[in-house]
């Protein structure tokens, strides 16, 4: 569902955006990625103020760096040792198989299809 509401947003086509946000259950609202999109469908809408629009998504994008940076930090010698048993190179096309580890790339497995 989140798919289809960010589509819709993308779309400019507001009122079906919060439909499909309105099928998500409540419980997984709270996840960035739907809560950022839902947040900037009321804000299109005139919902939501500008002024709560801004912090919200500036603290979404430092939770994230933060988070990325730790995760990093935690993994990176075993990062290291898998990217160089499969010869992936972070930059390349072939590092997005190592990018999933951070969460925000899904296994699209038609993706990975055209990165080989």
């Amino acid at each position: 569902m989140n798919s289809m509401a960010h589509l819709k947003l993308m779309q400019k086509d507001y009122r079906k955006s919060l439909r499909f946000f309105d099928q998500i259950p409540q419980e997984y609202r709270s996840r960035d990625d739907v809560a950022t999109n839902l947040a900037m469908t009321y804000y299109m809408l005139g919902k939501l103020d500008k002024a709560k629009l801004l912090p919200y998504i500036l603290s979404q994008l430092i939770g994230a760096s933060i988070a990325g940076s730790l995760l990093l930090v935690v993994i990176n010698s075993d990062l290291s040792s898998y990217e160089s048993l499969n010869n992936i190179v972070r930059g390349d096309s072939t590092s997005y198989r190592s990018a999933v580890m951070f969460g925000e790339f899904f296994p699209n497995f038609d993706w990975i299809a055209i990165f080989d």
